[in-house]
């Protein structure tokens, strides 16, 4: 059996694209053989039509649309459907669910999943600070936040005379330690637009919270990171995984 399977890349920015060109693996008792790779679906079907009686296709199809089909050796059961679809795009494109990166700002705004991590670079760690951020944060959402999580926060004072410590440290570690996670939601054109949005708001919230607590000795020690996607969507799902 052969598979034909269009080939994956990325972007500039290092983001998933689905490219238009394909690459053939031969499947026997033997085990897996790849063929030529790089090349046209026509021309990867008639190479794979060469080497196997029964040839499947797999290409980057819109959401909700089959993904998987049969090109040769159609059985008397066979339930994929027949290769090609109607009318395929394959041009180099956006992988499905991720086009919403090629929003543009005059697009209506729509609603994002917005996963903020809180990290504290150096310094002790400040109690009662998450219940303190969240509750500072959701007087300024017009949505309850979806869920939250405290970290332990604190972190190795990473100047000066502290630099050999740090550099002793493993790279992760260097980020500093957690203090909370909050995944919420933003109204924006774009992902830009919306992670903006989502960091100006935890840094407004979490300065609110630092204030109140009396715990501003060390302002300069925080950071915040941000990942967003469309409200709802498989992407979404998948890549704010609050849990890992």
């Amino acid at each position: 059996m052969a598979w034909v399977i269009e080939q994956g890349s990325s972007d500039r920015r290092g983001y998933p694209v689905a490219t238009g060109r394909f690459e053939v693996f031969i499947e026997s008792d033997d085990g897996r053989v790849r063929g030529p790779a790089g090349i046209s679906v026509l021309q990867a079907l008639r190479w794979a039509e060469g080497q196997a009686q029964r040839v499947l296709v797999r290409y980057s199809a819109p959401e909700g649309e089959p993904s998987l089909f049969i090109a040769a050796g159609r059985r008397s059961d066979e339930t994929l459907p027949a290769w090609p679809p109607s009318c395929p795009d394959l041009s180099r494109r956006r992988l499905p669910g991720w086009e919403h990166l090629d929003r543009r700002d005059t697009d209506p705004p729509i609603s994002w999943d917005a996963l903020v991590h809180i990290r504290q670079r150096w310094g002790e760690a400040v109690p009662e600070l998450t219940e303190a951020f969240i509750a500072s944060l959701e007087a300024e959402l017009t949505r309850p936040v979806v869920a939250w999580r405290a970290g332990a926060g604190g972190g190795v004072d990473q100047r000066g005379e502290h630099q050999n410590q740090v550099d002793a440290m493993p790279v992760s570690a260097r980020f500093g330690g957690e203090a909370a996670r909050v995944l919420f939601q933003v109204t924006a054109a774009t992902v830009r637009m919306a992670e903006r949005a989502a960091v100006e708001l935890a840094e407004s919230a979490l300065s609110d919270a630092l204030h109140r607590l009396r715990a501003v000795e060390n302002l300069g020690s925080w950071s915040t990171d941000v990942r967003a996607f469309p409200t709802g969507t498989k992407a979404s799902a998948q890549n704010l995984r609050f849990d890992t």
